[in-house]
């Protein structure tokens, strides 16, 4: 990847970064149909859901008036063109109701995806269980999220033609021909395998050319769109944040939804910069202001349970990337191999009494709850060591 870093361009505050493909690029068929038989079962689900559809079609016209899509009108023959279908997430209790996600993995039976054709790359960003036990390490931290950050980054023209999906012109009327358009991204999206590497290389790329002396810090303190500082004092996370909007504006990105555990870091921060909630998800969800983060099991029961739904419930249960929650959930895996002994096929339903025994184990995890410390132990404190045992 330190190669394909030399092609990224980065020009008066704008970064212009292609796809790194694989030789099979040539071998891309136009999946049209596919992405016409989806766009028509999504229109029929919107349809029935006025506030829904009318999120969607001005997020894309949104996405048209800003630059980051455009209308492809041009079919150039003897160049890969793929078609990207989309859907939308439904959040209604965030500030942005719906998002729309676009398919890099969608193909025609017998060929390739655009993620089979483009290197996933290695993004040289730390691990997520790395980025939480660092969070865990310092005295005084804070975190911020570069905004809309795929977005910031341009493709270029030769890349295009394989980020090309169809929305309709009036979303009122049904779905013809003469109400069809065409349209490509202008820049990177989201959903596309090496998306997170052309992110970080991009970023890495400035770093290495930026005087700031912050830029050390940063290489190991990126994760995907999200950024964690640390500081000894106040002082210094409030220097950090003015360093950090600097360097970031350089290649044209906002970092913004800054929060510290520090009061006063957080009062000295521009309110236009600072998060909304002192609750946020850093891996896991923490409480800036009780400085602790909590693990909490939210699964809900299913009506039958078959093996495969037992896997994944026990993999759904909770997001914890430490394994903290380990033990709880022990029962749960031991019930899966008993399964695995007893030759359940993965989607056969289980007996009775397993289903019992599954219930059971299961509402001593749903609705776990539990609170911690965040910092454990303090990187580069008074003692750089600390005894750590373990019993069995």
């Amino acid at each position: 990847m330190e190669d394909y870093r030399e092609t990224i361009s980065i020009e008066n505050g704008t970064i212009t970064a292609g796809f790194p493909s694989t030789d099979e690029v040539k071998n891309l068929k136009v999946n049209f149909s596919v992405t016409y038989r989806r766009l028509q079962s999504l229109l029929r689900t919107l349809n029935g859901d006025e506030e829904k559809l009318k999120l969607y079609n001005d997020t894309l016209t949104t996405y048209l008036q800003e630059g980051v899509i455009e209308e492809a009108k041009n079919f150039s023959h003897g160049v890969a063109t793929f078609y990207l279908p989309h859907r939308h997430v439904w959040s209604p209790s965030k500030s942005t109701k719906l998002r729309i996600v676009f398919d890099a993995s969608s193909h025609a039976k017998g060929e390739y995806c655009l993620n089979d054709v483009i290197f996933e790359g290695h993004s040289l960003a730390p691990l997520i269980h790395e980025v939480v036990l660092q969070f865990r390490t310092h005295l005084n931290t804070m975190v911020a999220d570069i905004q809309k950050a795929f977005l910031q980054i341009r493709l270029p023209k030769e890349h295009r033609h394989v980020t090309r999906f169809l929305w309709v012109k009036n979303p009122s009327l049904p779905l013809t021909g003469d109400n069809l358009r065409y349209f490509h991204f202008c820049r990177v999206a989201f959903g596309i395998n090496a998306s997170p590497a052309i992110l970080n290389q991009s970023i890495l790329k400035q770093i290495e050319q930026s005087q700031s002396d912050i830029a050390s810090e940063l290489p190991n303190s990126l994760y995907v769109d999200n950024v964690l500082l640390e500081g000894r004092t106040a002082e210094e996370l409030l220097k950090k944040y003015t360093e950090s909007k600097r360097l970031f504006s350089s290649i044209g990105m906002n970092l913004r939804d800054y929060l510290s555990n520090s009061v006063t870091v957080n009062k000295n921060i521009a309110e236009c910069d600072r998060a909304a909630s002192t609750k946020i998800k850093v891996g896991m969800q923490w409480n800036a202001i009780e400085d602790t983060i909590t693990l909490r099991c939210t699964e809900k029961q299913a009506n039958k349970s078959f093996k495969r739904t037992v896997l994944s419930q026990i993999n759904g249960y909770c997001y914890d990337p430490l394994g903290l929650l380990s033990p709880l959930m022990v029962p749960a895996k031991i019930f899966l191999r008993d399964l695995h002994k007893q030759k359940y096929g993965w989607d056969d339903v289980l007996s009775e009494k397993d289903q019992n025994t599954w219930r059971s184990i299961t509402s001593n995890v749903i609705g776990f709850e539990v609170n911690l410390p965040r910092m454990v132990a303090e990187k580069n404190g008074t003692s750089s060591h600390h005894n750590v045992n373990i019993r069995g």
